[in-house]
């Protein structure tokens, strides 16, 4: 870069003794300043772009990524309610046994403190069992 710019200011001193008087010395100057101006100017705003872009990018990312969570959530949820339904659905025609689980309460006799636990519209439900 600055062999460049050594190259630049030679050649611009050259055609600067070339021109010879002052008017055609502040044109030329005025010329590559500018053209410095806009190539430094077009430089920011490609980075700027560029950057702008990544950020776009990132955010696009995160953003898909929020979306495919919350299908998998949503498909989850709705597989455990079907199956939930299969099996109330079953239940009730009585092709399967209640999901009933036993559970013994500390105590002196197992049988006589034993109790039900089920889940019944999504609430947990327990029922005491004596033996009569």
């Amino acid at each position: 870069m600055l062999e460049e710019l050594i190259k630049i200011a030679s050649l611009s001193c050259g055609i600067l003794s070339i021109a010879g008087d002052n008017g055609s010395r502040n044109v030329l100057d005025a010329f590559f300043l500018r053209k410095a101006v806009a190539e430094a100017f077009n430089e920011r705003i490609e980075s700027t772009i560029g950057e702008f872009l990544s950020v776009v990018g990132r955010l696009q990312a995160e953003q898909q990524k929020q979306v495919q969570d919350f299908q998998e959530k949503v498909l989850e949820r709705a597989k455990r309610a079907k199956e939930q339904a299969a099996r109330e659905a079953l239940e009730a025609q009585r092709l399967i046994p209640k999901s009933t689980s036993l559970s013994t309460s500390m105590g002196t006799k197992a049988d006589t403190n034993s109790c039900i636990k089920k889940e019944i519209h999504g609430q947990n439900v327990v029922i005491k069992r004596s033996n009569i």
